[in-house]
């Protein structure tokens, strides 16, 4: 396996990243306003998915909301396959940067590739003097959550309507997870 840095300018539009995972859990939210209107109350919990929710989709590497950023490619040196990537970038007015993508291909998942970059991130964002680096997952994505939690960060906010208006019917809630770095 091996990990390239790729810069954005040489990173083809035609090169796209592989999307895949298949949830059968998600984490619920009932929002609880107190009695006297002065605050809320948030009880998360994991429920079972009527049927499983699957995203299988290819998406441009490079993209315009995720710049200034850095890519790295991970491939399989073998087989000559793109087994994954990660996209990280600076977000200067609050001193964080951000994961934006992280993918590993399903085959090689649970093989230590994900960690790396996570380190990797935590590097880049070390040396850039930044705070934090944040990331936002679904709620829906449970193996995710629970690797960026076993990799520590800590669930830091989340946005309802981050997918969709109905966030009830979609069952799928925007979480940000942040791993303090100063």
């Amino acid at each position: 396996m091996i990990i390239k840095s790729i810069l954005p300018n040489k990173v083809n539009n035609s090169i796209k990243g592989h999307f895949y995972y298949r949830a059968t859990h998600f984490y619920d939210i009932q929002v609880q306003i107190k009695p006297d209107n002065y605050g809320w109350n948030f009880i998360w919990s994991l429920q079972p998915l009527s049927k499983p929710f699957i995203v299988d989709t290819y998406e441009e590497l490079v993209s315009p909301h995720k710049e200034p950023a850095e890519y790295y490619i991970v491939f399989d040196e073998d087989i000559n396959k793109q087994i994954g990537w990660m996209c990280i970038g600076k977000v200067d007015w609050n001193n964080t940067s951000k994961i934006y993508d992280l993918f590993i291909s399903p085959d090689y998942q649970r093989r230590g590739i994900g960690s790396l970059l996570v380190e990797k991130a935590e590097i880049r964002s070390r040396n850039w003097n930044k705070r934090a680096l944040t990331l936002e997952v679904q709620s829906c994505n449970h193996q995710a959550i629970i690797f960026y939690r076993k990799n520590g960060f800590e669930f830091t906010g989340f946005d309802l309507t981050r997918y969709s208006n109905d966030y009830k019917d979609q069952q799928e809630i925007g979480l940000t997870f942040t791993k303090i770095l100063k």
